[in-house]
């Protein structure tokens, strides 16, 4: 947090002569995104506090006080709440990624054979123990719906199955079937 918003400070003086004095806010967003995207939301929440009195220090008139309490606090309390907004929408971002990468991992280092489908029943994503379980590559599996590689006579129960999943009426559940090799 306190990189990013150094790092902030430093390009919004190199940029001072061609920014407008309107604008004191602009290079901080910058600082907020990245102190979460790194860090996390507590980083981005540090960020955004940092940022919003580094600005009032250096870039809001009286420049080097802080005017906190002096008529500045409005657009002092619209850039927080920017940036605050900011570092809680970008870390719940990094969340859901490490959550869908911890998921990705686990589906394929499974033990069990696992497959994701569709409504239509078609294969999104299988792992390599459902491939070797069912004797096709993933590419080939990708291509086919669960119609397509179970046994004809349990068809049936396993099309009912799947739509009870679908209307939430049953409730977990196991079975054999037979798959087509």
């Amino acid at each position: 947090a306190m990189a990013s918003v150094a790092a902030a400070v430093g390009i919004r003086y190199a940029l001072d002569p061609w920014i407008d004095l309107q604008v004191p806010f602009i290079t901080f967003f910058f600082a907020v995104m990245v102190a979460t995207w790194v860090g996390g939301l507590g980083p981005g929440l540090l960020a955004s506090a940092l940022s919003t009195l580094a600005t009032d220090f250096f870039f809001i008139e009286p420049v080097y006080q802080l005017s906190l309490f002096k008529g500045g606090i409005i657009p002092l309390a619209i850039f927080v709440l920017e940036t605050s907004a900011i570092a809680i929408v970008s870390g719940k971002q990094a969340a859901l990624h490490e959550n869908e990468s911890r998921f990705t991992s686990i589906f394929k280092q499974a033990v069990a054979g696992m497959a994701e489908t569709d409504l239509m029943v078609r294969f999104l994503q299988v792992n390599e123990t459902y491939c070797r379980m069912v004797g096709r590559s993933s590419r080939e599996l990708l291509t086919l719906r669960v119609q397509d590689i179970t046994h004809p006579d349990d068809l049936p129960e396993t099309l009912a199955r799947f739509q009870n999943l679908l209307e939430k009426e049953a409730p977990p559940f196991t079975f054999e079937k037979r798959y087509l090799r």
